[in-house]
């Protein structure tokens, strides 16, 4: 609109997550420094509200249709709940988070950690669940597909872990070649699985085999912190970024 609204739309330093609300006219970024949480409406081309936070938020969710439901994992181990007034309840984990999602079949927080174990927390009983083990020593990014629920765990380990979280067992292993660490995880319609690595590749899998369909690089050695699809009756694109670049795939030029 002008000068004065662009400049709202950024952070002192850098903005580290964005979340897009269902309405799409809403969005949501968590930034440093300071640490702090903004929202913004794209229809007014305003800033909804900011909030200024005691520690940096590694990851945040959006637990309603609109922005007054909010979880955020912060660097300092703490699961903090906001509401449109402010704090309304925090709690702490046992190692430092890395990522979160949420599973709402059961309404339960899914949060990966530096360490083995993934904590679960229910939030219709308002406690931990017994957690879910892995076989790495660390869980980079939990995802659950929005159709079949389930569970994805990226790991230090290279592999992606899948969990069915009704019965909290594992279904599969996928071990992804040529990685140490798995950075990003995005599902696309019902079988097809976005990988992200921390060297800068971007592979596509058919959940029901363990050899990629397609692969690409970024060649800046870079760990892909972002993967979108965009299908439409003609297209199909894959977005990935990293924090060199972005990119945009055609899927049959592949």
């Amino acid at each position: 609109k002008n000068s004065a609204d662009a400049g709202v739309l950024k952070c002192p330093s850098a903005v580290k997550r964005l979340v897009s609300l269902q309405t799409k006219h809403t969005f949501m970024f968590s930034g440093v420094y300071p640490p702090r949480l903004r929202c913004f409406d794209t229809k007014q081309l305003s800033m909804k509200f900011e909030r200024g936070m005691d520690h940096e938020v590694v990851a945040f969710h959006i637990l309603a249709d609109d922005w007054k439901k909010i979880v955020l994992l912060q660097a300092d181990r703490y699961v903090e709940f906001q509401t449109q007034d402010g704090i309304y309840y925090k709690t702490r984990i046992p190692t430092f988070g890395r990522d979160l999602c949420y599973y709402n079949r059961a309404a339960e927080l899914f949060i990966g950690a530096s360490g083995p174990q993934v904590y679960r927390l229910n939030l219709c009983k308002g406690t931990f669940m017994k957690p879910i083990d892995t076989l790495s020593t660390g869980v980079n990014v939990t995802h659950v597909h929005p159709q079949h629920s389930l569970l994805l765990l990226g790991t230090d380990s290279g592999t992606v872990e899948c969990w069915d979280p009704r019965s909290r067992t594992k279904c599969a292993t996928l071990a992804v070649l040529d990685t140490k660490n798995v950075t990003c995880l995005q599902s696309n319609k019902i079988l097809e699985l976005g990988v992200g690595t921390d060297t800068g590749q971007v592979i596509l899998y058919d959940i029901r085999s363990t050899k990629p369909v397609l692969s690409k690089d970024h060649y800046y050695e870079k760990p892909i912190n972002s993967i979108h699809f965009y299908n439409s009756d003609s297209e199909n694109y894959v977005i990935s970024a990293c924090s060199k670049s972005f990119k945009v795939w055609h899927k049959r030029q592949w």
